[in-house]
């Protein structure tokens, strides 16, 4: 090791699996994690695990803490020359929290590198040149922009997806989701449900509707695989008594995970046979590629949000360009 020093700032269990592997990558040797808690969830919880498990340093960060306002970031940017800097890399995947991101750019070196991480389907939208909303679009290129006056480059993306569209960034390819399969596969059928409430209001749809597109596709599995293990695995966000009920009455298994279902299948050495999912998951193209032998499905479901339909088809494309099947039921 090499001694360097870097800042994580992450908000899902993927994006602390992928700035472990972007430790590996750029020979880190010591990196201080901050995990966002948003107040509304235990998604922290399995990020906390997952710190524990890679031994990290990690400290919990609300989501005040990270509201930082304009004033308070131009304040940063005036003290910052007489800031004692600590970090070569700030490694960084959860765009939502840009102006918090941005306020921990003070802590890098000067000379030091932004990387950004895979944020799941955002990261694919934005490396693929498709149609991302402004939002995104204005956090990268503002954050180029702050870079070049604190004198760091935030130009690296570290991503496991395969880049054809046009984009600035300076791609650096992330391999460890090939490299940790072992192909072995287990005789279980996955569903890998939706951060549901999230998911309706992107849809412009309500929550109970997502919740019988999940009933309904649930009976066609069980319908489809009468005989086989059949198990609904939760969002990270979305932890749902209604889902529990709805398993318990199709006879499929509702198993809550401490990690990300990527890690989940690393760790205990075997992946699903088959997948399912509405919604296009970003595990959906993850697991493919971890496992190219199991069998991914993006499953349909529709709404009257025409410009988030077609966010979300283009994503789909890409899925199934690399893999993985879109099927209507």
């Amino acid at each position: 090791m090499s001694g360097k020093r870097a800042l994580a700032f992450v908000a899902s269990p993927l994006q602390l699996f992928n700035v472990y592997a972007a430790m590996k990558k750029f020979a880190v040797a010591d990196c201080d994690v901050r995990i966002l808690d948003d107040g509304k969830s235990n998604r922290h919880l399995q990020i906390q695990q997952c710190a524990e498990l890679y031994g990290l340093n990690y400290e919990l960060v609300s989501s005040q803490q990270m509201n930082i306002g304009s004033a308070q970031l131009l304040s940063s940017l005036l003290k910052s020359p007489f800031k004692k800097k600590e970090y070569d890399y700030l490694f960084f995947g959860d765009y939502r929290n840009g102006y918090g991101a941005l306020y921990l750019t003070q802590n890098l070196k000067r000379g030091g590198r932004v990387v950004f991480v895979d944020d799941g389907n955002a990261s694919i939208g934005v490396l693929q040149g498709l149609d991302v909303d402004k939002k995104t679009r204005a956090f990268y290129k503002f954050f180029e922009i702050w870079g070049r006056v604190l004198g760091v480059s935030a130009k690296d993306y570290f991503t496991v997806y395969r880049c054809d569209g046009k984009n600035k960034f300076n791609i650096i390819q992330n391999d460890m989701l090939k490299t940790v399969s072992n192909g072995e596969l287990c005789d279980e059928i996955f569903f890998v449900g939706p951060a549901a409430d999230v998911f309706a209001d992107a849809l412009g749809v309500s929550l109970e509707y997502v919740l019988n597109r999940i009933d309904y596709v649930l009976k066609k599995i069980k319908e489809k695989s009468p005989s086989e293990k059949i198990v609904f695995v939760p969002h990270g966000r979305f932890d749902n008594e209604v889902i529990e009920n709805l398993c318990t009455r199709n006879d499929v298994e509702y198993r809550r995970l401490n990690q990300c279902i990527e890690l989940y299948c690393v760790i205990r050495g075997s992946f699903p046979k088959t997948v399912y999912n509405i919604g296009s998951s970003s595990c959906l193209m993850n697991l493919k590629l971890m496992s190219p032998q199991t069998s991914v499905f993006d499953c349909d479901i529709e709404g009257p949000n025409t410009e988030y339909l077609k966010i979300l088809q283009d994503i789909r494309s890409y899925y199934v360009a690399n893999g993985v099947e879109y099927i209507h039921l």
